[in-house]
């Protein structure tokens, strides 16, 4: 394997789900406004971010906040054996209100359903790669997935639904070269 930055993964892993998971997602894309009632239905795929969704003040324009999902590193370790392990998230977060027909909108509870089928999608993507950004994924220990939590609680933010996904990756970080003339 090849010798990766934290950086240059993340920013790889950030490649691979803006092209093989967002374009298999499309969500409605909440009005300036906030309301629901008399707009024009609009739907997107999640637009990916590093780390965290930037505030309505630093979007640029093109980009949401929902539906989006977000690339977070939540820790790692570099072995003696020359393995670097990434725990990696992704967090996703739409917008779901209610649901549309010929009759107009019809606010519900039901948005959970939408991020269920959206974490189902990212959870068989990721466990159908074998590598994504030169790493391994280490499927051994799985893809975990469910609600984004703060402190174990899943707060309540109607109308926006978060999920997560997370997993874990293995690739060669940098060699200290502090040694090299010792060799």
């Amino acid at each position: 394997m090849t010798p990766r930055t934290i950086s240059k993964t993340l920013d790889d892993v950030a490649a691979w789900v803006a092209s093989e998971i967002a374009p298999k997602l499309e969500y409605l894309v909440p009005p300036d406004d906030g309301s629901v009632g008399g707009f024009e239905v609009e739907t997107a795929h999640p637009v990916v971010y590093q780390s965290f969704v930037p505030g309505k003040e630093r979007l640029t324009q093109g980009q949401l906040q929902a539906p989006s999902i977000a690339v977070q590193l939540l820790g790692g370790s570099d072995a003696s054996s020359g393995n670097r392990t990434l725990n990696v998230r992704l967090v996703l977060t739409i917008w779901a209100p209610g649901h549309y027909d010929a009759d107009g909108f019809h606010r519900d509870q039901d948005g959970w359903r939408d991020l269920h089928n959206g974490l189902d999608a990212m959870a068989v993507a990721v466990g159908s790669a074998e590598v994504i950004a030169g790493c391994a994924v280490n499927l051994s220990r799985g893809v975990q997935f469910g609600y984004f939590d703060i402190e174990g609680e899943i707060p309540d933010l109607y109308p926006y639904w978060m999920g997560k996904v997370d997993f874990e990756l293995t690739g060669a970080y940098p060699a200290n070269k502090r040694f090299e003339n010792l060799l």
